[in-house]
């Protein structure tokens, strides 16, 4: 398989000049770019709509204020379940003293535009190699500026709705994506053989050990697309024994520089919540519920997950399988991005507790095999309507976050940093206690960590409580100091989803009244539009952990 090597260069046809549409690829992937980036930086916040990125917050303000730059904690004092390089790298700013939203989101913004520059160089080495198959237009650009053409696919990654939500989400899923996505471009280019392919492939395991640290086992998928693809894929070389021995330990080593001090710290947590549920638990296939069948039996999440958060441009990828034949699949130019998309939908689908975001990592390779059929010379759009296209889809799921979303119609996130200013401003240095508050992100708002829950001597000696209290509250308690505005949060709570409004409340200690504690039972059972009121005076008993 190494003999019949297939260039991946562009195929020149002789022709000289400027291309046409190029300046139109061009200019559309960058405006869709800056549209996107634009509406989630400068939108609504849609922290507290996911609990995930209060948490992730929690853990960067826990470095940066605590030193635990190994095994951080949330804002319940539960230790990290995750490797910690995207708070690694928020960190540093967040200690400078920038304590915003988009300091804590740097790491997607950054895993953003990373992916973007790798979908274009992947799609500048799969489009040109397949440029005969594309319309004339496009295939000139092949020739004149495959950059520019490779913007086309670009363009289409960035304007999809997961694209969209990661690339400002509080989460590792984007920085992963870059990761792997850039290891994936490194094995691509390692496959082509030649004498830079040990170069390549030394870049393919540093990425797959940053990817380890990043979110864990699923970066395994670069190591496993260069196993599959010498073998799937006819034109692609295999890389020498010593690349996967030295390679392998490479990726071991880097992840290991993390996980053993985190071991020795750590270590029934670090063996038990991290290695035995993060590694094996995730990827034991037969975990899902009930064995093989059950894994059938939800088969068809995958491509529909993949749909709904690759739409419009999922149709046209899912295409690529038809328009280029399942007898071709082997020895065509785009073969890698077939082999890509369908092993990170295949590791999905064997994962337990897997989710849509998993499939991140395989809209890369659909980006590509969607630009392929839209541009291919039987398809009526041109590349001037795929440019113009692409941003009217990036303007409309953009508009989308701005107006439509969750985020935009509880504008839960603006008021909690609006509540969180006004609070910090008034509460200053002195001690404060959040009580029933769960996995919010008021007290990282706060520039304060919450130690997870509160004892009754703490909840005694504190100058300052923040606890959510009835939107309508207000009879017979204490008085609040301050009152935030209604807050709607959205939570998933057995298959449907719950809406429980609430307002927060910033209460001294001093004006309580002796006979009354506040109320300790947890935010998270609120049922849909009944929170729990806040009780008059009474005779209640000693507070106790005052805690979720």
């Amino acid at each position: 398989m190494g003999d019949d090597h297939t260039s991946t260069t562009p195929r020149t046809s002789g022709q000289g000049g400027r291309a046409p549409g190029g300046s139109w690829t061009a200019c559309a992937a960058l405006l869709a770019l800056c549209l996107v980036l634009a509406a989630r930086v400068l939108g609504p916040s849609d922290l507290g709509q996911n609990l995930d990125q209060s948490k992730t917050m929690s853990l960067t303000a826990d470095m940066v204020v605590n030193a635990h730059w190994l095994v951080p904690a949330d804002s319940m004092g539960e230790p990290t379940h995750k490797p910690p390089l995207m708070n690694w790298v928020a960190a540093p700013l967040v200690a400078a003293g920038v304590w915003t939203e988009w300091a804590f989101k740097l790491p997607s913004l950054l895993g953003a535009l990373a992916t973007f520059v790798a979908v274009g160089c992947i799609g500048a080495r799969l489009l040109g190699a397949a440029s005969d198959e594309l319309r004339p237009a496009a295939r000139a650009l092949a020739v004149s500026s495959p950059t520019t053409l490779a913007l086309a696919a670009a363009l289409v990654w960035i304007a999809s709705p997961s694209s969209v939500k990661h690339a400002y989400f509080c989460r590792p899923d984007m920085l992963f994506t870059a990761f792997v996505a850039w290891g994936w471009y490194a094995a691509l280019r390692a496959g082509e053989g030649g004498p830079a392919r040990v170069r390549w492939a030394l870049a393919m395991w540093t990425l797959t050990g940053l990817a380890l640290l990043t979110k864990g086992p699923m970066a395994l998928l670069v190591p496993g697309y260069a196993l599959l693809a010498p073998i799937v894929i006819r034109h692609v070389r295999h890389l020498p024994w010593h690349a996967w021995v030295w390679g392998a330990a490479l990726a071991a080593g880097l992840f290991c520089l993390w996980l053993v001090p985190a071991w020795i710290t750590h270590p029934e947590h670090v063996g038990g919540s991290l290695v035995g549920f993060e590694f094996f638990s995730r990827l034991e296939g037969s975990a899902t519920g009930a064995g093989p069948l059950e894994l059938v039996r939800k088969a068809p999440e995958i491509p529909g997950w993949f749909v709904e958060r690759f739409v419009p441009w999922a149709i046209a990828a899912l295409a690529a399988l038809v328009v280029i034949p399942p007898t071709k699949w082997r020895t065509h130019p785009l073969a890698p991005a077939i082999l890509w998309m369908l092993l990170v939908m295949l590791v999905t689908g064997l994962i337990r507790y897997r989710g849509a975001s998993y499939l991140l990592p395989s809209y890369p390779a659909g980006a590509v095999l969607a630009a392929f059929v839209l541009l291919h010379r039987r398809s009526p759009i041109g590349i001037r309507t795929l440019a113009v296209a692409g941003v009217l889809v990036a303007a409309l799921v953009a508009g989308r976050e701005v107006l439509l979303s969750r985020a935009a119609k509880t504008r839960a996130g603006d008021r909690a940093w609006a509540f969180a200013q006004e609070a910090r401003a008034i509460v200053g240095d002195e001690s404060l206690l959040f009580v029933r508050t769960g996995d919010d992100p008021i007290p990282t708002m706060m520039r304060r960590v919450r130690p997870g829950q509160p004892t009754p001597d703490q909840l005694a000696l504190a100058a300052w409580v923040i606890l959510p209290i009835s939107p309508d509250a207000g009879e017979g308690g204490p008085e609040a100091v301050l009152r935030s505005d209604r807050i709607v949060q959205t939570r998933a709570g057995s298959g449907a989803a719950r809406t429980a409004p609430y307002a927060l409340g910033l209460f001294h200690r001093s004006d309580w009244p002796e006979d009354w504690a506040p109320p300790t039972e947890p935010i998270n059972d609120w049922g849909a539009g009944t929170p729990a009121p806040l009780p008059g005076p009474s005779r209640a008993p000693a507070p106790n952990s005052g805690s979720d």
